[in-house]
């Protein structure tokens, strides 16, 4: 039981850091004057508009929404962290969809 959970817990870790790998640089990198849990209340239902399955999580003031497109199982990570005034926000898409600029335009009206 135990090395099942020990492998799990790699298999999580390399999904993270792969992701990490894949989209070096943010499509949208800015701060908000609102608070990551406001910020991520008003962007996650906007995302989630087009993957009804789309994912809200905290890791203690770090908020995470991310979103995926059923057609190339591809994910999109909008990341809201404390920041002296607000949050720093930043958007992580998907090569194939850098070229849309919904994604980023809806990340930045909730700033």
């Amino acid at each position: 039981m135990r090395t099942l959970m020990g492998i799990t817990a790699l298999a999580l870790l390399a999904g993270c850091s792969s992701a990490q790998l894949e989209y070096p640089e943010p499509a949208l990198a800015e701060t908000s004057t609102k608070s990551p849990q406001a910020y991520t209340q008003c962007l996650a239902p906007k995302w989630q508009q087009f993957d009804r399955n789309g994912e809200v999580t905290q890791n203690g003031d770090v908020w995470l929404t991310t979103v995926t497109a059923g057609f190339t199982h591809a994910f999109a990570t909008a990341q809201a962290a404390p920041a002296a005034e607000g949050s720093k926000v930043e958007v992580r898409l998907p090569t194939e969809w850098k070229g849309t600029t919904a994604w980023t335009e809806m990340a930045r009206s909730c700033l």
